[in-house]
């Protein structure tokens, strides 16, 4: 039977605890999740009560509060003094992540209370006096205990409260491709995908041109996870790309994969990674080297094996408020309504991630096919040019931006605009479209050159635009 001897998390009760000393508005959270019993040892199940009887009595708590309750009570020095509590705290730097590291200290929790529980029920399996209805009962109404005993609960809220909720604005690192979240690009082998992520690398870590076509706004650190090159050949690459020009120093390479894979251990690995180097951008190239291994895939589906394995990838994603792609490959079966069946593996790899791009190709012609839950769907002719160079093919009719055609959407939105001086909120647009991202199809707009982001959330008419309207409003024919 597994031991219970590694079902703890002392790392993580230590910055739970650290993290309420430091900021007591997360202890109504992290209270719903955690009982003192949940942690594993005596002195931080102390420590744990005194935080909650403090902030209970004086509606604050720091460690000098907790440790003069303790002191009162007779429990600080089994607790470890006041050092260690100042300890716990001083080494607090943020506590963004306090409810994550809560829930790894409630699952070992309910962990142990399973093995617990399973060594019971085994004692009385074994025993031939108790009648085995009887200890099937007990599991069920242990099993039931436990469940009703979780912690996590549900997170509830109303829609008139959602309605009127600010939610921060995502970060769009090359405009309608590359945003926060998780990310697959999929492509045929050789087609050129790795030459793909690395113009995009240099174009977000040096503010340059993403593509030949879309500006970069502001500059950004990457990570670039090279599972398939050698150093030779990632050198190469960059001298080919920058045309012999120095890279940025704020691209890190790591190479020392061929162990890595992203289950628990390699989700912190690369967390601590993040936060080491500030990254933005996280590039995995390729997915099936760092694909975690399935231990037990019984009852499952393909579908099921494909979409858990993206779950703690976008959750990191999520959590530190970074894009991360990752690369793999499509198969050779074309599906001309959805391309992205193109996909390697179930239509669990779509639905595990937040957005898709993919590369077809017919003929001769290459297409990029965006999608997303952020991004609005799109398709660009693509062609790979020389020094490894990829290039959006734009038709080049009109040197107007905003000839180019607009969706239906970007239509309806661009009516509201109908004087040159016209400024309108986010707010405003979404009011008007229900069920639509307005921020998306407004970003869209200033891609193209129709509009301009006056300030965070606010929108108005370029000057091209405006030039536009007042002769259409002069009635000179267009």
């Amino acid at each position: 039977m597994q031991s219970q001897d590694n079902l703890y998390s002392p790392e993580e009760e230590k910055l739970v605890i650290g993290c309420l000393l430091v900021d007591a508005s997360k202890i109504s959270d992290v209270r719903i999740l955690l009982a003192p019993e949940d942690f594993g040892t005596v002195d931080n199940q102390l420590i744990y009560r005194g935080i909650l009887e403090v902030y209970d009595q004086l509606g604050a708590c720091d460690a000098v509060l907790v440790a003069d309750h303790l002191k009162k009570s007779g429990g600080l020095r089994r607790a470890g003094g006041s050092p260690h509590l100042y300890e716990l705290q001083t080494v607090i730097v943020e506590t963004e992540n306090t409810i994550y590291y809560a829930k790894i200290v409630a699952e070992m929790s309910m962990r142990r209370q399973v093995v617990a529980n399973c060594s019971l029920l085994s004692t009385g399996a074994r025993n031939l006096e108790t009648p085995i209805n009887s200890v099937i009962s007990s599991m069920i109404d242990n099993a039931d205990s436990m469940l009703g005993d979780s912690k996590e609960g549900l997170s509830q809220i109303t829609m008139q409260d959602l309605a009127t909720k600010e939610f921060e604005e995502l970060t769009h690192y090359v405009p309608d491709v590359i945003v926060d979240g998780l990310t697959i690009l999929a492509g045929p082998s050789k087609i050129g995908k790795s030459f793909f992520c690395w113009n995009l690398a240099f174009a977000i870590a040096m503010q340059g041109k993403a593509l030949n076509a879309i500006d970069i706004e502001k500059k950004s650190n990457v990570i670039f996870m090279a599972f398939d090159d050698s150093l030779r050949s990632l050198k190469r690459r960059a001298h080919l790309i920058l045309d012999g020009g120095l890279p940025p120093d704020n691209i890190h390479v790591i190479d020392d994969t061929n162990r890595l894979k992203l289950d628990t251990a390699g989700i912190r690995i690369l967390e601590k990674l993040i936060d080491e180097k500030e990254a933005d951008v996280v590039f995995i190239d390729t997915w099936i080297h760092a694909r975690p291994d399935v231990l037990d895939n019984r009852g499952k589906t393909s579908y099921d094996t494909d979409y858990e394995a993206l779950v703690p990838i976008r959750q990191l994603a999520q959590r530190k408020k970074v894009a991360i792609v990752l690369v793999t490959h499509t198969r050779k079966q074309i599906d001309p309504e959805n391309p992205f069946n193109q996909i390697q593996g179930s239509t669990g790899m779509q639905a595990g991630c937040d957005n898709l791009l993919l590369f077809s190709k017919k003929e001769d012609q290459v297409m990029l096919h965006i999608s997303g839950r952020e991004i609005i769907q799109a398709e660009y002719p693509m062609a790979l040019l020389n020094g490894g160079i990829w290039s959006i093919q734009e038709n080049e009719e009109s040197d107007m931006e905003f000839d180019k055609p607009f969706t239906d959407q970007e239509d309806e939105v661009l009516k509201m605009f109908d004087k040159p001086d016209t400024q309108l909120r986010t707010s405003e647009i979404d009011k008007e479209f229900s069920g639509s991202n307005a921020r998306v199809i407004l970003d869209r707009l200033v891609t193209k050159g129709v509009l301009f982001k006056i300030k965070r959330g606010l929108y108005g008419c370029s000057e091209s635009y405006q030039n536009f309207l007042n002769i259409a409003d002069s009635g000179v024919s267009l």
